[in-house]
């Protein structure tokens, strides 16, 4: 997930964490791998660089300019979100009776006309995500010997994205759930064009397709609390931070895996 939000360049499981990013191809092609509308992936750009400085900063011993940073990319992050539930409530529906063809018309068409390629909405809600989790873990590095005001910066970009995950995970789990293509889509994608120039491609991925993978962020940023905390560096305070972080991660992850299971073996 993390390495969706540096790249921004992504294929659709690549927010997850779980895909890997180099094998997206634009419908079927050998072109550039979609991306991020740009509604979003500013936003997350943004963030990024916020969250480079931020580090800078504090290596340098300039805290102020480092709790701006910080502030910074919480700002991005709150905004990706926003912008990638814009592009989720008002994404078009597709046409009736195409079933599962029309959720991949848009990379097809963008395809036939020679432009840039654009994941979908499911994809980009869950790009932030992976943003989220890179927050989290950089505010995570940024703890150890942080005192004051920089302390209590780097704390509230935490729990802050943590706390904004935890409202995206109740959003995305409350969306209507698509309905599966008839029969007669099904039949009908044997022998449509689209099948022709998409033959190896997976379908679309939706939300009960994505969201599972959300867990190995989760994953590795229990990883990084433990490794952290064991280092033994932390103060009695910030391992304080760390246990409440750890504790509202793990009640994450029961929810995901209770919302989203993990898929079966060779259904990734």
């Amino acid at each position: 997930m993390a390495a969706l939000a540096a790249g921004l360049i992504i294929s659709p499981a690549a927010a997850t964490a779980s895909a890997d990013p180099g094998n997206a191809h634009a419908s079927g092609s050998d072109g550039p791998p979609p991306v991020l509308p740009s509604i979003v992936r500013k936003r997350i750009d943004r963030g990024e660089k916020a969250l480079e400085r931020a580090g800078d900063y504090v290596d340098r011993a300039m805290n102020d300019k480092a709790i701006v940073s910080l502030r910074s990319a919480r700002g991005n992050m709150y905004a990706a979100w926003r912008n990638a539930l814009d592009v989720v409530e008002n994404a078009p529906p597709p046409p009736p009776g195409d079933g599962l063809a029309a959720s991949r018309r848009v990379r097809f068409v963008a395809k036939a006309h020679g432009s840039t390629v654009f994941l979908g909405p499911e994809e980009t809600a869950v790009a932030v995500l992976g943003f989220q989790h890179e927050v989290a873990t950089s505010a995570f590095d940024l703890l150890d010997g942080a005192k004051g005001a920089l302390r209590d910066a780097v704390s509230t970009t935490m729990f802050s994205s943590l706390t904004r995950r935890d409202s995206a995970i109740v959003y995305i789990h409350n969306r209507p759930v698509p309905p599966a293509p008839p029969p007669d889509d099904l039949s009908a994608r044997a022998s449509s064009d689209i099948v022709a120039h998409a033959s190896d491609e997976d379908p679309a991925p939706t939300f009960a397709t994505l969201m599972p993978d959300v867990v190995t962020d989760l994953d590795d940023e229990l990883g990084q609390i433990r490794g952290l905390v064991r280092g033994g560096a932390l103060t009695p305070g910030e391992k304080r931070i760390m246990g409440m972080a750890k504790s509202q991660i793990l009640e994450s992850k029961d929810t995901l895996n209770t919302w989203w299971p993990p898929l079966p073996a060779g259904d990734d």
